[in-house]
């Protein structure tokens, strides 16, 4: 079983207590899940939050997706996941600079907001 070590980098100033639900899921290049849990809201009241999570094969993490419910107000900068003594990976939103669950139409729509983060270095190269 491996451990990957999942980093969030967050705003506190923008980012609020919630009763609702927020995810990490983990996926390979092919788009398989990996993992998925919830996270707890104690990321709310932190820069930079620590989630460990086990995984069942030794796949490379390709793609990090967090999911939130409306209610949620999260500022994020980056992801990063590490494996063992490996250089963690820096996750970016597909747009340059920080995201918001808060104002999403597609949150008052259905209620959950997603979003994808890929490698940074694929944002870096215009991927």
């Amino acid at each position: 079983m491996v451990l990957v070590d999942v980093y969030l980098v967050t705003d506190r100033r923008f980012s609020t207590a919630s009763t609702g639900s927020l995810y990490v899921t983990l996926f390979d290049e092919e788009k398989v899940v990996l993992k998925k849990t919830e996270l707890s809201n104690e990321i709310l009241r932190k820069k930079i939050s620590k989630v460990t999570l086990p995984l069942d094969n030794q796949a490379e993490v390709k793609t990090v997706k967090i999911e939130a419910t409306a209610s949620i107000s999260l500022r994020i900068f980056e992801v990063q996941t590490a494996v063992n003594d490996l250089p963690p990976t820096i996750f970016s939103p597909p747009t340059p600079g920080s995201i918001s669950f808060v104002g999403n139409e597609a949150a008052v729509n259905s209620g959950i907001v997603s979003l994808d983060f890929v490698p940074a270095t694929k944002v870096l190269n215009g991927q």
